[in-house]
């Protein structure tokens, strides 16, 4: 069974930022119908897929970002990514 913000079938995010740790903003969010153009991260990103699935262009080969698995960014590289909901939708956590 899908989580239940899966069943809402909407595309959502929240963003955090606490006193805790400076520098580091957490994200939750859902996308049924959001499509990321290409885009860099200015940070180290790592995404934690929740529920369902997405799929990525990079270097010109397709990835899934399938459940349970994990996603890094490097800023350093600068590589163009074009990130998009597939199936059921995603639901990812970044860091």
């Amino acid at each position: 069974m899908l989580p239940r913000e899966m069943q809402q079938r909407r595309d959502e995010a929240r963003f955090w930022r606490g006193d805790t740790w400076p520098g580091i903003e957490l994200m939750r969010a859902h996308w049924f119908r959001h499509t990321f153009p290409r885009h860099f991260h200015d940070c180290y990103t790592v995404g934690i897929n929740d529920a369902g699935a997405g799929q990525f262009n990079c270097r010109r080969q397709r990835y899934e970002a399938l459940p349970h698995s994990l996603t890094s960014s490097n800023p350093a590289r600068r590589t163009p990514v074009k990130l998009s909901a597939i199936a059921a939708g995603f639901t990812a956590i970044s860091i």
